[in-house]
């Protein structure tokens, strides 16, 4: 089978609507290269009017006639009226035979250190880190977000590893991979309720959770935001981005015990002032603040 390798030049803050849009056409698995990786330098120096900061996503997708690289290109750049900037795009396409992409995968992905105690690590590396004393997260890469390689999932974890407290009760806003409610899990919640609008993350997610032992720990649900949530958390946990936090943030304080707390993770700085803006009119205040690139993490708390 020929496969079109489809690489994204785009911008930091577009990677996760871009990889989503990559999916939609048919794309098995995305692999981020920021712009210290080796492979975008290259194209960076062959190549003009790319901009220093660009970040690319690729995929690969079974080829086919009915394949429209303009199309992809045109979703792309109608991503401004969301509110992100995807900068100057350009795609390039290559055909290959025979591609399994579950090994280009293995290719790029290894063990993330993401704290001194806390470490993600690719299933198919589950045996050699059996007596590994770290908390362990196992991941199987898949087209869901927060396989532990971005900063906005690092940030989260780092986080919720600084905000959590024993027998939490603990939401997870926007799921993905799973990868932060498994976090949550394995250090001591009393329950995680996980949700997403994406179904396709649904399959990735309870790999995942059986992957780490904690699928009974976590109840995983197709939901919009706190919307048909009925319950409340001690603690709240968003990894999703800023003009999702906008509609977010004013449904927090009704869903949230007594000294609850929240994260809110994915962040692109050039947005930062506008959701801690949101945050004061709705009566919270930022406790901390985590940066790593161009993306910042918030723990913040309502106004007591």
């Amino acid at each position: 089978m020929l496969w079109a390798k489809i690489q994204v030049i785009t911008t930091n803050e577009a990677i996760e609507a871009v990889s989503v849009i990559l999916e939609k056409f048919g794309g098995k698995g995305v692999e981020i290269d920021d712009q210290t990786s080796s492979n975008l330098q290259s194209i960076k120096e062959n190549v003009n009017n790319i901009a220093p900061n660009a970040c690319s996503v690729t995929t690969w997708i079974p080829e086919n006639p009915d394949l429209d690289i303009e199309k992809i290109k045109h979703e792309i750049n109608n991503l401004t009226q969301y509110g992100l900037n995807p900068g100057k795009v350009k795609i390039y396409l290559s055909l290959e035979d025979d591609v399994d992409w579950n090994q280009e995968w293995k290719k790029h992905y290894s063990p993330i250190n993401v704290t001194h105690d806390l470490v993600i690590i690719p299933s198919w590396q589950k045996e050699k880190y059996q007596k590994d004393p770290r908390i362990k997260i196992y991941i199987n890469p898949g087209m869901a977000f927060g396989t532990g390689d971005h900063p906005t999932t690092i940030l989260t974890l780092q986080a919720l590893l600084m905000t959590f407290q024993k027998g939490d009760q603990v939401f997870d806003i926007g799921s993905g991979s799973g990868i932060l409610s498994i976090a949550a899990a394995k250090i001591g919640a009393r329950e995680v309720q996980a949700s997403d609008v994406d179904e396709s993350t649904l399959e990735n997610a309870e790999e995942n959770l059986r992957l780490n032992q904690v699928e009974g720990e976590v109840v995983l649900s197709i939901g919009d935001l706190l919307n048909n949530q009925k319950q409340k958390a001690d603690l709240i946990v968003a990894n999703i981005l800023a003009e999702v936090h906008f509609k977010l943030i004013p449904q927090l304080k009704a869903h949230l015990n007594p000294q609850g707390r929240v994260i809110l993770g994915g962040i692109i700085n050039d947005k930062l002032a506008s959701v801690i803006e949101i945050l004061q009119d709705n009566n919270f205040v930022v406790k901390e603040k985590l940066m790593m690139k161009e993306w910042v993490t918030l723990i913040v708390e309502p106004v007591s």
